[in-house]
């Protein structure tokens, strides 16, 4: 965890990626669950004020159950929550047109109706706050019912703090927020798989694991250049040529107390030349080996699972 305002901030927010897709989940974090979402004290007051304005576009099973229990309810630790249907939906959820779950706090707010968006948070998920007497803890809360936005966020590189930067404004606000940008950096890289005319695959070996040559792009080069130099750079092959490209790999790791969101794209290159390999030693490389493409597989078994992904795709091609 990282601290940022006296706030313990989890790491999974900047490790972690996540993007709703309710096309997927058809809104199920409104309609499944023990228990409704927390309610801070001071909200009360927005739920019973703004009720007669938002009630309208709630089920009349939700209706009926605020109507004769009260717009909230108690969890089993006595704290304040939405409360629940008899079949575990929100009380405050209805289905549009696609049989979607949505708010209806949240439909009146964006209709313009009321000034009081939803529960914060509601705003904030998969965010939950762990309150303690001398600060606050933003933890990452996994649900099986979230797995499509975690594919999504995974296919978008989109960091969960990036996702939930509207609600983390709101709960805290910019100057907070744009803390957390600065502990977060983007980097671009390019790199390749690159086969000889005996149709052997360029391997080359880096602080314990073998992997594939790449490197950070430069700034005014293009992606493409920035493939052609690394792998020269780090190979000492010359005579290069791209084939054609690659399905991109993503990872993030912890560099100068920083998280890292790194996009590799990746290129099939050819080298028809006898050249001899270099390997880059200021880069940490202490071999470069050309090997059958039947070894690949089993060399990179140890390595990082981008590359195994990365491998499996040439092999697929």
């Amino acid at each position: 965890m990282i601290i940022v305002d006296n706030i313990l901030v989890s790491d999974d927010l900047f490790d972690g990626q996540f993007c709703c897709d309710l096309s997927k989940c058809q809104g199920l974090c409104c309609v499944e669950g023990d228990t409704g979402a927390p309610i801070a004290p001071e909200e009360i007051a927005d739920l019973e004020d703004n009720y007669p304005l938002f009630k309208k576009y709630m089920s009349q099973e939700g209706v009926d159950k605020v109507e004769t229990e009260g717009t909230f309810d108690y969890d089993m630790e006595g704290a304040f929550v939405t409360p629940l249907l008899s079949d575990e939906r929100c009380a405050y959820a209805y289905y549009d047109e696609h049989g979607v779950a949505k708010c209806a706090i949240e439909k009146a707010f964006r209709n313009g109706e009321i000034d009081f968006q939803k529960p914060i948070s509601c705003h904030l998920y998969p965010i939950r706050v762990n309150k303690l007497p001398d600060y606050e803890a933003l933890n990452y809360h996994r649900w099986m019912v979230c797995e499509d936005a975690c594919e999504l966020g995974k296919r978008l590189h989109l960091p969960i703090f990036r996702f939930l930067k509207e609600p983390i404004i709101r709960a805290y606000g910019e100057d907070f927020y744009q803390k957390l940008e600065a502990r977060y950096e983007d980097i671009k890289a390019a790199g390749g798989v690159v086969f000889n005319a005996n149709d052997e695959v360029l391997l080359i070996y880096r602080r314990g694991k073998w992997d594939f040559p790449k490197g950070k792009a430069e700034k005014g080069e293009t992606i493409e250049e920035t493939a052609l130099r690394e792998v020269g750079e780090e190979t000492g092959l010359t005579q290069l040529s791209i084939v054609k490209s690659l399905p991109s790999t993503f990872h993030t790791y912890m560099m100068d107390d920083k998280w890292v969101g790194k996009e590799t794209y990746w290129y099939v290159m050819k080298t028809d030349g006898q050249e001899d390999l270099v390997p880059q030693t200021e880069e940490d490389i202490v071999e470069a080996r050309w090997v059958k493409a039947g070894e690949v597989e089993k060399l990179l078994r140890d390595s990082y699972p981008t590359l195994q992904e990365l491998w499996k795709s040439v092999k697929n091609e």
